[in-house]
C-alpha cells in the first residue's frame, strides 16, 4: 500500500519511505475509527428529541471524503508538501558552453572553483538522467522541484551577498553550500531524497543556463 499505491498520489510523490509508511498508518487509523461505533458528535444524544431530518451523526462519522483524505495534509503528518508550478528551466542532456560557467564564476572571484563546479555540474546531470530512467513517473515534476529549491536558495544567498563589496562570489558560495547541505539533510523529501552533491551540481547547471549569478549581471560573451 505504501510504496505501490500511496506513493503515486500527487501529494505523496516526494515523500521518503518513512513518511509514506506514516501516512499509511494514518489512513488505516482513519478507516479503523470510521468502521467502529465511536461517534464524537454530541448531537447524537439530542437527535431523538428534535426534528431529526439532518444526517444521522452515526452515519456522518463513517463518511470518508477521498479528495481530502488522500492528500498528505493531515495534522498528524504535518503540512502538505509544497510544490512548485511552471516549466522546467533545464533541458537535461543538452550541450552547453563551458565558457558561461567560467565567465560567471570568474566575475564573482571564484576562479579556483571553476573546475569544482564544472565537475559537479556534469555529475549531477548524469545522476538525474539515470534517476529519470529508474523512476520516470517522478519526472519532469521532480526536476522542476529540485531546480526551484536550488534557485530559491541561490537567489536568497545572492541578495544577502551583494550587500558586500565586489567580488562577493566566495561569500555567496559558502552561504549556498550551507543552505543546500541543510536542505539535503532536513528537507530531503522536498527534493526527492537527492543528495547535497546533486543540489550543488544543479546550482552549476542553473549557472550555465544564465539563471544564477555570482556577481552583478554583465554581458556574457558566448564566443569566449
Amino acid at each position: 500500500m505504501s510504496h505501490e499505491h500511496i506513493a503515486k498520489l500527487d501529494t505523496c510523490k516526494s515523500l521518503d519511505a518513512e513518511k509514506l509508511d506514516g501516512f499509511r498508518d494514518h489512513l488505516v487509523g482513519v478507516v479503523y475509527r470510521a468502521s467502529s461505533l465511536q461517534v464524537e458528535d454530541p448531537i447524537r444524544h439530542l437527535r431523538p428529541l428534535i426534528d431529526g431530518t439532518d444526517i444521522d451523526p452515526r452515519l456522518a462519522a463513517k463518511r470518508l471524503p477521498v479528495d481530502r483524505l488522500a492528500a498528505y495534509a493531515a495534522e498528524s503528518n504535518g503540512p502538505m508538501m509544497f510544490q512548485y508550478i511552471g516549466e522546467s528551466l533545464i533541458e537535461l542532456g543538452r550541450l552547453r558552453s563551458p565558457s558561461i560557467l567560467r565567465q560567471k564564476l570568474t566575475a564573482g572571484g571564484l576562479e579556483e572553483e571553476v573546475d569544482y563546479m564544472s565537475a559537479r555540474e556534469r555529475s549531477a546531470e548524469r545522476h538525474l538522467l539515470e534517476d529519470i530512467a529508474r523512476r520516470p513517473e517522478r519526472y519532469p515534476e521532480l526536476a522542476k522541484q529540485i531546480e526551484q529549491v536550488v534557485l530559491g536558495e541561490c537567489r536568497e544567498a545572492h541578495l544577502r551577498a551583494r550587500e558586500k563589496p565586489s567580488p562577493y562570489g566566495a561569500a555567496m558560495m559558502i552561504d549556498v553550500q550551507d543552505r543546500l547541505r541543510r536542505t539535503a539533510r532536513e528537507e530531503a523529501a522536498l527534493v526527492g531524497n537527492h543528495t547535497y552533491e546533486c543540489l550543488i551540481g544543479m546550482a552549476g547547471l542553473l549557472t550555465s543556463e544564465c539563471v544564477i549569478w555570482w556577481s552583478p549581471r554583465f554581458h556574457i560573451d558566448p564566443e569566449l
